[in-house]
């Protein structure tokens, strides 16, 4: 039985094309990754600014606290060893919130 070459040239048309098909689908796939990578850096960089801001927003509020302290008749040590025990109750409340949390997604 003979084969028309017609059809062997068809069907490596079509070879060649599916694999510039793949090709094409890869790269766009690459670039797609290499968007969102960089997205994904922006991100991190912003939200590391974004901390630092936070914690100068913090300290200045706490100093805030200890002046507004030390204006209704606490000595400035008494004013700093309060304001810095309810940020230390805060803290540990918050880790024990985030150790929960974390507990129950590791053990889920």
């Amino acid at each position: 039985m003979r084969t028309d070459p017609s059809s062997i040239w068809q069907v490596l048309e079509l070879g060649f094309a599916a694999k510039r098909i793949v090709g094409l689908r890869l790269a766009l796939w690459r670039a797609e990754m290499k968007a969102r990578a960089r997205s994904a850096t922006h991100a991190a960089v912003l939200a590391v600014i974004a901390g630092a801001f936070s914690l100068g927003a913090l300290g200045l509020g706490l100093a805030a606290a200890v002046v507004l302290l030390v204006d209704y008749g606490l000595t400035p040590a008494a004013a700093l060893a309060s304001v810095a025990a309810g940020a230390l109750v805060l803290a540990l409340a918050l880790a024990a919130m985030a150790r929960s949390s974390l507990n129950k997604a590791l053990n889920s």
